[in-house]
């Protein structure tokens, strides 16, 4: 929650948003790949769909914010953190 975790989550996240994906199944799955290096699994993309529509209906910044929040937690995850 750091705010240089924040401010680069929501670059990563605008940046994603500028991209011409036309399905956001696809926008996913460009996410993962560029955050963590790999395809989104059918589960992760179902999953983010739900997160990304449950934050994009209740606040009023909408999709940046949505996907700024999503950006924010792949950051988190163990696949970001630790190189095999």
């Amino acid at each position: 929650n750091h705010p240089f975790v924040r401010t680069h989550a929501k670059l990563a996240a605008e940046r994603l948003l500028s991209d011409s994906q036309p399905k956001e199944a696809h926008r996913i799955d460009h996410a993962y790949l560029r955050i963590l290096g790999r395809h989104a699994t059918a589960a992760e993309i179902a999953l983010s769909q739900e997160f990304l529509k449950s934050v994009i209906d209740t606040t009023e910044k909408g999709r940046v914010e949505a996907w700024t929040q999503m950006v924010q937690s792949l950051f988190s995850t163990i696949d970001f953190r630790y190189v095999r």
